[in-house]
């Protein structure tokens, strides 16, 4: 997940010739990129939000971290993704790893 203009990533990523796909319901981010490296699928994620029954949930990428010069969202706010989600199994297993960090 990033906050990064599109272009930025796309020309970061531009040695794996990223796929632009479309959000899906319940998620109306910015943008949706996924790549292949050495066979494994990553998505990155642009402006994340989730639209639930009562509002819009818009999830910063407040920096956790950074790769090639893009923030990266604290994973302390997928605790609230999953909750919003009602991923209750992958709201507690990220809640324990992070007490246990």
């Amino acid at each position: 997940m990033t906050d990064a203009p599109l272009e930025d990533l796309q020309k970061c990523l531009s040695s794996y010739d990223p796929e632009e796909l479309g959000p899906k319901s319940p998620f109306i981010s910015r943008y949706l990129l996924r790549f292949v490296v050495n066979g494994i699928k990553f998505d990155i994620i642009g402006g994340f939000a989730i639209e639930t029954a009562n509002s819009i949930l818009k999830i910063p990428a407040i920096q956790g971290g950074t790769i090639e010069g893009l923030p990266l969202a604290d994973a302390k706010l997928w605790v609230q993704v999953y909750d919003a989600l009602g991923e209750k199994k992958k709201s507690e297993i990220l809640k324990n790893w992070l007490d246990g960090k």
